[in-house]
């Protein structure tokens, strides 16, 4: 796999980044990581860094990420964090999960993100 994970804290959220070059194969393990960070998170925000992975994602992929989540995590507020290279797949992204019951929006600044993350309430 060419993925690492980067988790940090930044203003008490957590950020799980994403970086390197991703291939079909990845989708997995990259599922599994989202779920295992996902599952530390004590204050309800994170940050899915995907802004330094390299190569192209799929709605499929999207969809099938959004379905394998519990469904406890639509209680998270998520911020996607992506390129502008990135646009379509992150704006899909957001639509899907959106569907699925899921809090996350899709930024392409890290700014941005954490004060949506700081003043968004989820219902």
């Amino acid at each position: 796999m060419g993925i690492n994970s980067i988790i940090e804290e930044m203003e008490n959220i957590r950020v799980i980044k994403l970086k390197g070059r991703r291939s079909n194969y990845d989708h997995g393990q990259i599922v599994l990581t989202l779920i295992n960070e996902l599952k530390k998170v004590d204050n309800n925000k994170a940050i899915l860094d995907f802004s330094e992975l390299k190569g192209s994602r799929s709605i499929t992929e999207s969809i099938m990420r959004a379905e394998s989540f519990p469904i406890r995590f639509r209680q998270i507020k998520m911020a996607l964090l992506e390129s502008e290279s990135n646009r379509a797949s992150a704006v899909s992204e957001e639509f899907v999960f959106t569907n699925r019951g899921f809090c996350l929006k899709a930024f392409f600044d890290l700014k941005d993100s954490i004060n949506w993350l700081n003043i968004q309430k989820i219902d």
